[in-house]
């Protein structure tokens, strides 16, 4: 790309003064749309990906009691027998579920909700009537349901390794009407009853929430729990972006009163911020896990397949990423049909990874990130602005700089920009290497519609895009290296949106003797 229109962007990272740690609290936790997709090959398949290749270790899925798993079920003996005939619990299909995450080491976290249909108070439902989402009209048995559950969960896996696991109570009850009916004060009640069910059968077990669209009910679980003795072992919520409608935030918040609207590209880090200040101010040790959060909620929205969201996903990390201990982007799979199932090999949905499991810039942002060492550097940059700029990164082996540029929600494409990083001439610099994700770079979608956007892929179609959508390197070509007056200067175009990593080394590399 010529450089001749491009904005100077020019970082100086203080490699010199003392790093503060790199939380990569990006890294860990991974989202399946619903359980009953857990034992498709393709998810395996993507849980494998995850697992190898952004650290993937615990996947959530919601509606693990949901219709289609069975878990209160008919007995086939009962067809012509009398003696059997009527329903009872049933866990053999979560336990198919649970073994292939397992086997794929992956840990699935418990998530209990929604109430299957022989205990519902009503008959409001979701995802395509699997999920019933009204409260449990007879608490006690809900209790005695959940306790069975994990106790045969236990059973089979031991207690010792479900210790490891994470627990989680409902999704998102905040939003009445959506995925719960009842109120808040039943759902406090039914929080409490089943954290004791978990605790019954091992104190140790974790359980947290309160598993919350847009940070809600944070503070009110906080002191619930204090009252009642049912504090959440660490905290779980949600945000998207646009979550907020019109002039005022539905969240928590902490920032100016300019980015309290969804049409900031700072809403969703200041909700972030907000919930970590209200656990600060309640003096709340626990962890705080964002289960689910994104640039956008809606089901379809193509600008998340592009790199613009890698963009997006760069810029809050570097931004908030000492806020909580989990960020799990919603999320892994286009394998999801909570408002029809897609067609097209790209369609706008959720995933970091469509139905065929080929990459998209959302994935690659994360590799990137998963890239970055555990130190993190200060810096002095120059021709940037929030939406342009660097996360400095690096170990006493390995520089990184993390560039993202960022096209806010009602802002104007950002303008091509010529990056360049200045080092001391002196200090070390061997074998670097270039990552690009942008409109042509590592972009799968983009290739696919010039393509001719083909709907259905054959299987050997599928293996090649899969294959060829690995993150590439960008050829050091694209680098300029100039050394003058005791500086070295490291330059690379950077087109529109994306993100870019450059990382070298400061030791030479040296092959192990032979013997």
């Amino acid at each position: 790309m010529s450089t001749i229109h491009a904005t100077p962007l020019t970082i100086t990272p203080k490699f010199n003064l003392k790093p503060k740690s790199l939380k990569h609290s990006w890294s860990g936790v991974v989202n399946i749309d619903q359980f009953k997709w857990l034992s498709w090959s393709a998810v395996h398949e993507a849980l494998e990906m995850a697992r190898d290749e952004i650290g993937a270790h615990t996947v959530r899925a919601v509606g693990m009691y949901g219709f289609g798993n069975r878990v209160f079920d008919k007995d086939p003996r009962g067809f012509k027998n009398p003696a059997y005939q009527g329903k009872r619990s049933n866990f053999s299909m979560l336990n198919t579920y649970f073994d292939g995450c397992i086997d794929r080491g992956v840990t699935p976290m418990f998530t209990t909700c929604f109430t299957p249909e022989v205990m519902a108070s009503g008959d409001k439902l979701v995802f395509d009537g699997s999920g019933n989402v009204t409260a449990p009209k007879n608490l006690d048995q809900w209790e005695e349901f959940v306790e069975l559950s994990v106790r045969e969960a236990a059973q089979r896996y031991g207690r010792k390794r479900m210790r490891e696991w994470l627990f989680e109570t409902w999704n998102e009850s905040n939003l009445e009407g959506g995925f719960w009916v009842g109120g808040q004060e039943l759902w406090l009640e039914l929080w409490k009853r089943s954290v004791r069910a978990i605790k019954k059968v091992d104190k140790d077990f974790r359980v947290g929430g309160p598993s919350t669209a847009r940070g809600g009910w944070v503070g009110d679980l906080l002191d619930y729990g204090n009252a009642n003795d049912c504090l959440p072992d660490f905290i779980i919520t949600h945000c998207y972006n646009n979550d907020s409608e019109g002039d005022t935030a539905l969240s928590p918040f902490d920032g100016p009163q300019s980015d309290k609207i969804s049409k900031s590209p700072n809403f969703a880090a200041g909700v972030i911020r907000g919930v970590k200040s209200i656990c600060d101010s309640k003096n709340y040790a626990g962890e705080i896990h964002w289960n689910e959060w994104g640039s956008s909620w809606f089901p379809c929205d193509a600008n998340r397949e592009s790199e613009n969201e890698a963009a997006f996903i760069v810029k809050t990390m570097a931004e908030v990423h000492d806020q909580a201990d989990v960020f799990a982007y919603w999320n892994l799979s286009d394998i999801y049909n909570q408002v029809g199932y897609g067609r097209e090999t790209f369609h706008g949905n959720y995933g970091m990874l469509n139905q065929q499991n080929i990459r998209k810039p959302n994935y690659h942002a994360h590799q990137l990130l998963c890239r970055l060492k555990d130190q993190k550097f200060e810096a002095v940059v120059e021709g940037g602005s929030e939406l342009s700029n660097v996360l400095c990164a690096g170990n006493e082996e390995t520089r990184q700089m993390m560039l993202y540029h960022y096209q806010g929600p009602e802002g104007k494409t950002p303008e091509a920009k010529r990056i360049t990083v200045e080092v001391d001439a002196a200090s070390p610099f061997f074998r670097p290497k270039l990552f690009r994700v942008t409109e042509n770079e590592n972009n799968a979608i983009k290739r696919w519609e010039n393509a001719g956007s083909e709907p259905y892929m054959t299987p050997a179609d599928s293996k090649r895009w899969k294959d060829s959508s690995a993150l590439q390197e960008t050829p050091l070509s694209a680098l300029t290296i100039e050394e003058s007056e005791g500086t070295r200067k490291i330059s690379f175009d950077m087109e529109g949106r994306g993100v870019a990593l450059l990382e070298w080394h400061v030791e030479p590399f040296t092959e192990p003797m032979r013997m």
